[in-house]
């Protein structure tokens, strides 16, 4: 079993070091996705979300 106190939630880079990850964004392309932007980021903990002022001009 493993002590959660003991864990590292990072990721290992292509040359080896680590990161983390510190903003974690949901991107909204157009305003009808507005919506769908905010309901995922509301349910993942510490999302932001991205919202498009604009989205469907021809």
């Amino acid at each position: 079993m493993v002590d959660p106190a003991m864990t590292f939630m990072g990721f290992r880079r292509l040359d080896g070091r680590i990161g983390v990850r510190n903003h974690l964004l949901v991107i909204s392309a157009m305003d009808t996705t507005n919506p769908i932007a905010r309901r995922i980021a509301a349910s993942v903990d510490g999302a932001v979300p991205i919202c498009a002022a604009f989205g469907r001009a021809l």
